[in-house]
């Protein structure tokens, strides 16, 4: 598949899995909306010691999720395929249904559209799978599926009035094993 120009939305795309096909795909030369978790502004300042990121939205994008960017930037600038790639961060909680369709909307209005979602993001239990907690399991599968419900429901619409579009989502029985 030629991924040139293509816009992807990757949930989960601080670590792991989604790290990895962040990295790969900016390579070549897809354009892409990374998303993960954020933290608050004023966490973030703190960790980066400027007060200046008060200023901008609640919610910013996590320091692992940048250096994924910068890493990108960092590979794509040397030249290779993806020079005209671009990347945009991205702080939402893929258990919010209406913080994830604000992520999609923004990349749409910076992109046009989207022809992908890799609906990646997942967590693991906490605890041992012996010890069945039933909070432990809404939280795992809030995230795992409900994660992947909502992404999905903040870019069919409008694959589907385009009338193209492609939706991936990786899932893990590990994540209570």
């Amino acid at each position: 598949m030629d991924w040139s120009n293509k816009v992807v939305l990757i949930t989960g795309a601080s670590s792991g899995i989604g790290r990895g096909l962040a990295l790969e795909l900016a390579r070549r030369g897809a354009n892409l909306g990374l998303l993960a978790r954020g933290v608050e502004s004023s966490q973030l300042a703190a960790v980066a010691g400027s007060a200046a990121l008060l200023s901008r939205t609640a919610m910013e994008p996590s320091p692992r999720l940048l250096e994924v960017v910068d890493q990108i930037r960092r590979e794509t600038d040397s030249g290779s395929k993806a020079g005209s790639q671009r990347t945009m961060a991205l702080a939402a909680d893929v258990r919010d249904a209406k913080s994830v369709r604000t992520a999609a909307d923004r990349l749409r209005d910076e992109f046009g559209r989207i022809d992908v979602l890799i609906a990646n993001a997942g967590i693991g239990a906490t605890t041992d799978a012996t010890e069945l907690d039933p909070e432990e399991v809404a939280r795992v599968l809030n995230v795992n599926v409900m994660g992947a419900v909502n992404s999905v429901a903040a870019v069919l619409p409008e694959m589907v009035e385009r009338g193209s579009g492609q939706l991936v989502a990786l899932s893990s029985l590990s994540a209570f094993f």
